[in-house]
């Protein structure tokens, strides 16, 4: 019979965190921003410098392209759920590992796609060229999106919840740093990848890194939570109970079922600021060499507006992860919805200064409040036994959200000439959806004074 520890999986192998010299959640958070850096490739930032590549060689026109782009995300959004069940089955470390393995063979194969697509077209007589490009682009875009936003994204920020109570709103300011500013960087650095090495090195290249880089770093350093490692949360002993009047908003008394966190004002508020949210930043990223263009801007300066919102971002994060864990959570709500409506605004005034500082604002503030925001509200809010699901549910329908943007934002160009409609319709959104965000409550408190009664 095998020691407990040697296997493979066991929470002392290949190391013990029970045994380290400081709180291990902290080392947690270190590797769980990784993976979070790691689903880049996958996401719109990451993926948008090669979209011009990927027409020329593919033979796609931009609607072709954005259409496979839609229905790869859309089909990736309908399987999180699911993602979210294996989690709460199978936990993150051996979720996350796996994922990590298949993203990185993801990018590889979307490396060779034009010669995959060549070699179907030619072998496969019922498949012409443009088929063959069609259906490889979009298995491409299906693996890498479900990949980067349902296991790495949802999954990496489920694992660091459950490592943290009262410092949950610091440590996904801590992350949310990092992340953030590697989102925004991502165009700038991915654009000078394929300068270097092309297009097709680019994808390479990051997928051999995440195999035998970030895959291993996962699976030698994640743990599920800190129970299973004779932890506790915060690194702490057992809390005693705190007073339900002074930190309301921080106390978790019931564990939501996927079935009545559903039920919540609450959750779908928060689900449509957060699918807002991806929709209009997923078709701004992804078309932002075109938009660029379209605002005046050469694609140099297009990019550079990348390093300024990555500051915005950062002190953004710093400041909302303070608040989470201060006040409550619907002021960071508001403030992430009310900003979404700058940047669209800006759009409209370009090329003056005032609309780039808009758009650096419109986009800084919302991507510095999201993961903030997305990493407290749910473990909070619902509990941490059920995270899995609530979380793949709210990943799911972020996620459909976000294929919708390339696809309405393309189809605006392509037969209304320009993007203007897009950003005139994205600034009357956000707007009511920080006017609902007032009347967002904690559903612990009906639990909370139920209990005190």
């Amino acid at each position: 019979m095998k020691s407990k520890g040697s296997n493979f999986w066991a929470p002392n192998f290949p190391l013990s965190p029970a045994r380290m010299p400081f709180f291990y959640g902290w080392l947690i958070v270190g590797v769980g921003t990784l993976s979070f850096i790691s689903s880049m490739p996958g996401q719109t930032s990451g993926v948008s410098v090669f979209i011009d590549h990927l027409i020329i060689h593919l033979g796609l026109t931009r609607v072709h392209l954005s259409f496979a782009y839609f229905l790869g995300t859309l089909l990736g959004g309908l399987l999180l759920p699911w993602s979210g069940k294996l989690y709460d089955r199978y936990g993150g470390r051996k979720c996350i590992f796996f994922a990590l393995i298949s993203m990185g063979f993801s990018l590889i194969l979307l490396s060779q796609s034009d010669r995959i697509a060549a070699f179907i077209s030619i072998n496969i007589v019922m498949i012409n060229r443009w088929s063959a490009s069609f259906i490889t682009v979009l298995i491409g875009f299906f693996l890498i999106r479900l990949i980067a936003q349902g296991f790495l994204w949802v999954m990496s920020q489920n694992i660091m919840g459950k490592w943290f109570d009262k410092k949950r709103g610091l440590i996904m300011a801590i992350s949310g740093t990092l992340s953030t500013f590697a989102f925004t960087i991502t165009p700038k650095v991915f654009n000078a990848l394929i300068e270097w090495c092309g297009w097709r090195g680019a994808w390479l290249i990051l997928g051999l890194l995440l195999i035998f880089g970030s895959a291993l770093i996962a699976w030698i350093l994640f743990r599920d939570n800190p129970e299973e490692c004779g932890l506790f949360m915060d690194g702490e002993l057992p809390p005693v109970k705190e007073d339900p009047i002074k930190n309301s908003d921080r106390v978790t008394v019931h564990e939501f079922t996927l079935e009545q966190a559903i039920r919540t004002y609450s959750f779908w508020l928060l689900n449509i600021n957060f699918a807002f949210s991806a929709m209009f930043t997923t078709g701004y990223t992804f078309h932002v060499i075109s938009i660029g263009g379209e605002l005046g801007l050469s694609k140099a300066m297009t990019l550079n507006l990348f390093i300024p919102m990555a500051i915005v971002g950062v002190i953004t994060n710093f400041i909302t992860g303070w608040l989470a864990d201060k006040t409550r959570l619907k002021y960071v709500l508001i403030l992430m919805a009310a900003a979404s409506a700058i940047a669209p605004a800006g759009m409209l005034i370009m090329p003056s200064i005032i609309g780039k500082v808009f758009i650096i604002l419109g986009i800084g503030i919302p991507t510095g409040c999201w993961q903030v925001l997305n990493g407290v509200s749910w473990p909070r809010y619902y509990g941490r036994f059920h995270l899995g699901v609530i979380a793949g549910l709210s990943g799911s329908i972020t996620v459909i959200s976000s294929s919708l943007g390339p696809f309405i934002f393309s189809l605006s160009k392509q037969y209304l000439g320009q993007y203007e409609p897009i950003f005139i319709f994205s600034i009357f959104i956000p707007f009511a959806i920080a006017i609902g965000g007032f009347w967002i409550e904690n559903p612990q408190h009906k639990f909370i004074q139920a209990k005190n009664r």
